[in-house]
C-alpha cells in the first residue's frame, strides 16, 4: 500500500493529481502573495515541530482552511501523513525561496543558531525587504530576521554617528586648544608690549623732567654767573676808578714835590 500510494500520489504529484486536490491546497497557500509567506511559515513550523498550540491567529484560520492542517485537542497538525510527504519541508523552503529574495540569509543564520550578523540584510537589501515586507503576513522568523536586521544596522548607523560625534568634538576640542594658546601667546604680547610702552612713557617722562631740571639748574647756573659776572665787573670798574684816583693823586704828588725843590 504505502508504495502504490508513493508511486500513484506522492512521486510525481502533480501530473498524477487528475482531480486537482493536491493543486488546490498549493493553490490555496501561494495564490495571494501578501499572505503566502506567512502560511508557509507557519506551516514550516508544524511540520518542524509536529505541532503546535492553538493562538487563534488569522493565519492559522487560513492555513486551516486550505485543507493542509487541522486542530486536534489546541494543538494544529498535519492533515495526514501524504500531505506531510508531498508538502514537506523541502516543498517549503523551495516556495520561500521564491517569494522572498533573502531566504538563504535567513536559513543560514537560523542554521547558526542565530548567532552569525553577517547573515543580516544591510543597506539597499534591508531597504529593499523593508519595501518588500510592507502590507504583507509574514512569518514569525521572517519578522525576527528583518526586527534583527534593522536593529543592528540602526546601532551600526549609531555607532558611526557616536564615532564621527566624538571625531567632532576631538577636533573642536583641538581648535579650542589652539585658539587658547594664539589667546595665551596674543595676551602675553600685549602685556609685554604694554610694559615696553609703560617703560618707554616712564623713561620719555623720566628725560623729559631730566631735561627740564638740567635746563631749569643751566638757566640757574647762567643767572648766577651773571650776577657774578656782573658784581666782577662792579668790582672792577671800582678797582679801576680807585686806581685812577691813585694815579691822578701820585701825579698831583710828584708836581707838588717838583715845585718844592
Amino acid at each position: 500500500m504505502e508504495g502504490v500510494v508513493r508511486s500513484r500520489i506522492i512521486d510525481n504529484w502533480e501530473a498524477e493529481d487528475e482531480q486537482e486536490h493536491l493543486k488546490t491546497i498549493r493553490d490555496r497557500m501561494l495564490t495571494n502573495e501578501l499572505i503566502a509567506v506567512g502560511l508557509l511559515g507557519l506551516y514550516q513550523q508544524i511540520l518542524q515541530q509536529a505541532e503546535i498550540t492553538v493562538v487563534r491567529s488569522i493565519e492559522e484560520m487560513r492555513l486551516r482552511l486550505t485543507g493542509l492542517v487541522v486542530e486536534q485537542q489546541g494543538k494544529l497538525r498535519v492533515y495526514n501523513q501524504i500531505y506531510a510527504n508531498i508538502f514537506n519541508l523541502n516543498w517549503v523552503e523551495n516556495e520561500l525561496g521564491k517569494l522572498r529574495f533573502y531566504a538563504e540569509n535567513l536559513k543560514a543564520w537560523e542554521e547558526s543558531g542565530y548567532q552569525d550578523e553577517s547573515y543580516f540584510l544591510r543597506g539597499e537589501e534591508l531597504e529593499k525587504a523593508r519595501l518588500w515586507a510592507d502590507g504583507r503576513r509574514l512569518s514569525d522568523a521572517d519578522y525576527l530576521f528583518l526586527s534583527v536586521s534593522v536593529e543592528t544596522e540602526l546601532n551600526q548607523k549609531v555607532e558611526e554617528a557616536e564615532g564621527r560625534q566624538n571625531q567632532a568634538l576631538e577636533g573642536e576640542k583641538k581648535v579650542k586648544q589652539r585658539l587658547m594658546n594664539v589667546e595665551t601667546k596674543t595676551n602675553q604680547r600685549i602685556r609685554i608690549g604694554l610694559i615696553v610702552l609703560v617703560v618707554s612713557i616712564i623713561g620719555a617722562v623720566t628725560a623729559l623732567i631730566f631735561a627740564s631740571w638740567a635746563n631749569h639748574e643751566r638757566v640757574t647756573a647762567s643767572k648766577k654767573i651773571d650776577r657774578e659776572l656782573n658784581q666782577k665787573n662792579q668790582e672792577l670798574k671800582q678797582i679801576t676808578q680807585e686806581l685812577e684816583q691813585l694815579k691822578q693823586t701820585r701825579k698831583v704828588n710828584r708836581e707838588c714835590a717838583k715845585r718844592s725843590d
